[in-house]
């Protein structure tokens, strides 16, 4: 790890970068708890979801992100930002901030592959709907922790500032009896990152 980190990023002026994502998420259930009368428990949640941040490059293999997180959003009631994908009639929301290693392996002069592992730190929200699909009208449920993650990418990198990256990551253990739910957050995306 020492001898990684004392070889010097050659690519651009300066080591910083800053970064956004837009994409797909989904909250797959591991457990479910003892749900409120007469609310229907949460099934896989789909919905849209963006990431925006930066880090710095300390070289060509490895580098350190910090990101707001903004995963699950609905297109059901005041809160509406992107859309929502699959049943409309629950929410899971989870927003928060993520530090993540980054370990690149550089497959050519623009291509490179990446994984990345770090830690959420979230709040988690669900939208309480009835048995048969309805609004409740009961206050939503919120609950807050911290969840480990992995994930795998690709980057395309146009020039020394510009580099457009794709990229999967999972975040395990999210929920708890605060919520009546438990389980993993997958987030797919494509985004830009601009180096200055």
């Amino acid at each position: 790890v020492l001898l990684v980190l004392a070889t010097p990023a050659n690519a651009a002026e300066s080591n910083w970068y800053m970064a956004v994502d837009f994409g797909y998420t989904r909250f797959n259930p591991t457990s479910n708890y003892p749900q409120p009368t007469g609310i229907a428990a949460v099934t896989s949640e789909s919905g849209g979801g963006y990431r925006i941040g930066g880090g710095y490059v300390f070289n060509e293999y490895f580098s350190l992100e910090a990101d707001y997180i903004d995963a699950g959003h609905t297109d059901v009631g005041p809160d509406a930002v992107l859309p929502k994908f699959g049943n409309p009639a629950k929410l899971i929301r989870t927003r928060g901030v993520l530090v993540d290693a980054i370990g690149s392996l550089p497959l050519g002069a623009h291509i490179s592959i990446f994984a990345r592992a770090g830690v959420l730190k979230a709040t988690t929200e669900r939208k309480l709907y009835n048995l048969n699909g309805t609004y409740s009208g009961y206050p939503d449920l919120t609950t807050h922790g911290t969840a480990t993650g992995i994930g795998l990418g690709g980057a395309w990198h146009y020039d020394d500032n510009w580099t457009i990256r794709t990229q999967w990551q999972r975040y395990y253990g999210l929920g708890n009896t605060d919520i009546a739910v438990r389980g993993n957050l997958d987030i797919a995306t494509l985004g830009v990152e601009y180096h200055y």
